[in-house]
């Protein structure tokens, strides 16, 4: 039982832009930490596509789940203080990868956590994200420690509210993930291409000096 003050936080930057002076290109990934499509796309698309074009692209993870299948109820306690529970689309384990995945991206940088979360995703017991998470810490010098901390505790169910919470505001609504949201816009073609070609598109859609790794635009 805990009692907790949150009022939902907006992550909104300040737009940070490149060497060249045009604005990075924003995505925003509203996405399941168990879902087999968002492992794919994280796996084989974000993670390779970072690691060459961070200095020209921003990203912003929200894991939670779609509106009909992942939500979270608040639970009075006798005191007038509350806790929360959550249902994810893919069970409790989905949660308490969500929760993780939520401290690691609040308390690292982009690129780190992200190269945590693809040896999590690589690894045979990805199903078990503590389990995961604790092995590629150890591989990766992480303080699991403190990640689990923060996930089995009040701050990680607070960051997992806000992103609840950040998910089931988008619009257009995310009905299946990953949503791919990318400059603040959203379409379907855009969601596709991103899923099996992320590295050209945003190549093609970064508004500067087309970088020397993007290949060449026709």
């Amino acid at each position: 039982m805990f009692t907790m003050y949150f009022t939902t936080l907006l992550a909104l930057s300040a737009g940070l832009y490149s060497a060249t002076g045009a604005p990075n290109v924003k995505l925003q990934l509203l996405y399941e930490s168990l879902c087999p499509y968002s492992r794919a796309f994280i796996l084989d698309q974000l993670v390779p596509t970072y690691a060459v074009l961070n200095t020209i692209l921003d990203v912003d993870l929200v894991g939670f789940g779609v509106a009909a299948k992942a939500n979270w109820t608040k639970v009075t306690n006798p005191d007038g203080t509350y806790d929360l529970t959550f249902q994810c689309q893919h069970g409790p384990q989905e949660c308490i990868g969500n929760e993780i995945h939520a401290c690691v991206v609040e308390s690292e940088p982009i690129g780190r956590a992200l190269t945590l979360f693809g040896c999590m995703y690589n690894s045979t017991n990805y199903k078990l994200p503590a389990t995961a998470a604790k092995e590629c810490s150890t591989k990766l010098g992480f303080n699991y420690t403190a990640i689990d901390e923060c996930a089995s505790g009040p701050l990680g169910r607070g960051l997992h509210l806000r992103n609840g919470e950040r998910f089931h505001a988008a619009n257009p609504v995310a009905k299946t993930v990953p949503h791919i949201v990318l400059n603040g816009v959203f379409t379907q073609a855009q969601n596709e291409r991103a899923e099996k070609d992320l590295f050209g598109l945003v190549c093609d859609i970064y508004t500067g000096k087309r970088p020397e790794q993007c290949p060449v635009s026709m």
